[in-house]
């Protein structure tokens, strides 16, 4: 017996027969939010992007906010949202002489909700590099500002490096990436929040690379139930034939359905295929799947 979903897949796929190949894999929601899916599906670009910077040139800057001036929580995530307060400190800087020649980093959030940022700052080499306290501060009026520079090699590998593997900066503090409960009420349902910020860079000219930061990927939309089920479901891809020796281009339809990865496997002959996923046909189906629920 054909299972509803199947039904509907052979009714798109004129081609698809009871031998037909499906590879499943366990339903990764590939939001930047989810511990598992940032490391395996975004980690590496953001490493990459930061490690693009010269370590002579290049200053770690920690930007905090006062929450007598902007609020708690999610108050002051809406203030810094609202206002583009990444986008105003950069043009703070350019506006007072500073040549930054490009910038990335990352929002992090302390016990209480409250958002801070690590900003990798590529600007001049040595003591002509140093932004100062004073037009930092200028540039970011709503709180506090800390900027460290690289001694060496050594120093700006084990920052940086320590973020590659972890996907934060400091050591005990895997808690501040961490999203707060009120990213999970109605009111941000759906809304992306950005994780990583970078500079778009247009021209040769720093002054403009200097602008507001990153629109945010696709990959961070909150969708609370999305994350807290991550990798409870199995996905699936159908081909209309079958690749000899698995050199497979592109699935011709994909399904996600409410059946646990491991039971799914356990239910249904086939074989895994490193890089592809569990290998298998498309009868013996039990009628009983449904849908996924996203």
């Amino acid at each position: 017996m054909t299972a509803p979903i199947l039904e509907k897949i052979i009714r798109k796929l004129p081609q698809v027969a009871d031998q037909t190949e499906a590879i499943a894999r366990k339903h990764n929601c590939a939001s930047v939010w989810c511990p598992m899916c940032y490391r395996r599906f975004h980690l590496h670009r953001h490493f990459a992007r930061l490690s693009e910077m010269p370590w002579q040139e290049s200053r770690l800057v920690t930007l905090t906010l006062d929450r007598a001036k902007v609020g708690i929580g999610a108050d002051a995530y809406m203030w810094f949202r609202e206002k583009k307060a990444l986008g105003r400190f950069f043009v703070g800087l350019e506006r007072q002489g500073v040549e930054v020649k490009d910038w990335a980093g990352q929002i992090e959030f302390h016990k209480d909700g409250t958002p801070h940022w690590h900003l990798l700052v590529w600007t001049k080499k040595g003591k002509a590099g140093m932004i100062g306290n004073a037009r930092l501060k200028a540039a970011w009026p709503w709180g506090g500002v800390h900027e460290d520079y690289f001694k060496d090699r050594a120093h700006y590998d084990n920052t940086v490096g320590y973020f590659g593997k972890s996907g934060y900066f400091h050591k005990g503090k895997k808690y501040q990436t961490e999203l707060p409960d009120y990213f999970r009420s109605d009111y941000f349902k759906g809304k992306r929040i950005a994780r990583f910020y970078s500079a778009r860079r247009k021209s040769d000219n720093p002054s403009e690379q200097v602008e507001t930061e990153k629109e945010p990927e696709p990959s961070q939309t909150i969708t609370g139930r999305k994350l807290a089920t991550c990798g409870q479901f199995t996905h699936i891809w159908f081909y209309t034939s079958d690749r000899a020796g698995f050199e497979r281009s592109e699935a011709h339809y994909s399904e996600c359905i409410n059946v646990p990865y491991n039971d799914f496997v356990e239910d249904h002959a086939g074989a895994y295929v490193p890089g592809f996923g569990y290998s298998f046909f498309l009868s013996g189906i039990p009628p009983e799947v449904s849908e996924c629920p996203f």
